[in-house]
């Protein structure tokens, strides 16, 4: 549901009165006007005319004179009710209410509107089957705070920031256990699973991530088949080497919101039954068990999955409904099929004059790169992205 009239009315709700006519290219689409990349609103405080300027990464096609629908990739986007929506994705019901999967062929079209220029997204990588090139090299950090290990990774295609926790000897085991944790920036989303020994010690189960192929232990994922996909968009998360010392069973696996996460680790211990009766447990024929979850909203979906790793004893079964997870190496991977943010580097954060710092301080400057999108800035990782990501 792409309809961007509630942007408008509700970020710049104000009494509007005569509007002025306009010869910088702008085009009037009721309250608003819109070009290509912008849409700006003229509204009257107090005795004092202001202007307010939101940017969206889109051109626009204005319906019946005060709605605004984006061209997304070039393809406008039709209007149903409140809404707008691709056709082949949706179509638009009697009642005005969108409809999935499509129903025959759609028979709305796209009204006449004057609208700028296409004007070219950032540089996307190129796909070649269900993986995807990225032509800059990823960022990747490492942060070591035992008994806590950060790890950020991101490229063309997502960011990822993942925290495994493993309890040392003078840890307080009462509030710190086995832990992996994976946190996305875009829909302020993660997983996150906790562990426990199967030998009943609490302490004695270690994890940790390990290299695979090269020095860096986290990898990729991208899969650009969207025809499993109801949201349309592609999956995209990240994959790493995980050892387990001893044998876990999976007590808790949480997919869901940062809020929802949070709640559980740092709060009470909170469990929302609509979130974990909606998440599936499967084990696959290769070995692989496949945590599953559909979002509220009906499109998106969550998955976290462990399997066997090359050359790697230990094995994966389900017992009285949770996971049991033999010693050894397993492929674990998180991934979701959300619209994804568009990271900025640190030389697009940085002014002029601080350009500097990215040399002196590269550490420094890549977290601030990793917690700055063009759509929102964060003002810290996992925990805060749902309450500061604006």
């Amino acid at each position: 549901m792409l309809g961007l009239q509630p942007y408008v009315l509700a970020l710049l709700a104000t009494t509007v009165t005569a509007l002025p006519q306009r010869d910088d290219g702008l085009v009037a689409c009721g309250e608003a006007f819109y070009y290509s990349d912008k849409v700006r609103r003229d509204a009257l405080h107090a005795v004092q005319l202001k202007q307010m300027l939101i940017s969206f990464v889109s051109q626009y096609t204005c319906y019946d004179g005060d709605f605004l629908c984006p061209v997304l990739n070039g393809v406008p986007t039709l209007r149903c009710g409140l809404d707008c929506y691709l056709p082949e994705k949706y179509s638009c019901g009697d009642d005005g209410k969108l409809v999935y999967p499509p129903s025959g062929s759609d028979s709305g079209s796209a009204s006449t509107a004057t609208v700028g220029a296409t004007e070219s997204g950032p540089a996307t990588s190129s796909s070649t089957g269900t993986g995807s090139v990225c032509s800059e090299t990823p960022t990747t950090l490492h942060l070591s705070d035992p008994p806590y290990e950060n790890y950020f990774y991101s490229d063309c295609n997502g960011a990822n920031q993942i925290v495994v926790t493993s309890p040392l000897s003078d840890s307080n085991l009462t509030i710190i256990g086995p832990r992996l944790l994976v946190a996305w920036p875009a829909g302020n989303s993660g997983t996150v699973a906790f562990f426990a020994p199967r030998n009943g010690v609490n302490g004695s189960l270690g994890i940790e991530l390990v290299n695979g192929t090269s020095d860096q232990p986290l990898s990729p994922v991208y899969d650009s088949d969207t025809s499993n996909s109801t949201s349309g968009n592609p999956r995209v998360g990240v994959s790493a080497l995980i050892r387990f010392n001893s044998s876990a069973t999976l007590t808790v696996p949480i997919l869901g919101s940062i809020r929802t996460i949070r709640d559980f680790t740092e709060g009470p211990s909170i469990l929302i039954p609509e979130i974990q009766n909606a998440t599936t447990l499967q084990v696959e024929d290769d070995g692989t068990a496949t945590f599953s979850r559909l979002w509220l909203d009906n499109e998106t979906t969550t998955i976290m999955s462990f399997g066997p790793a090359e050359r790697s004893s230990g094995g994966l079964s389900i017992e009285d409904g949770l996971l049991s997870i033999e010693a050894g190496t397993y492929r674990f991977s998180a991934s979701f099929d959300y619209p994804q943010l568009e990271q900025l580097s640190a030389v697009e954060v940085l002014n002029e004059e601080s350009q500097g710092l990215i040399t002196q301080n590269p550490d420094q400057t890549q977290s601030l790169s990793f917690l700055s999108y063009s759509q929102k800035l964060l003002a810290g990782a996992w925990r805060f992205l749902t309450y500061f990501g604006r």
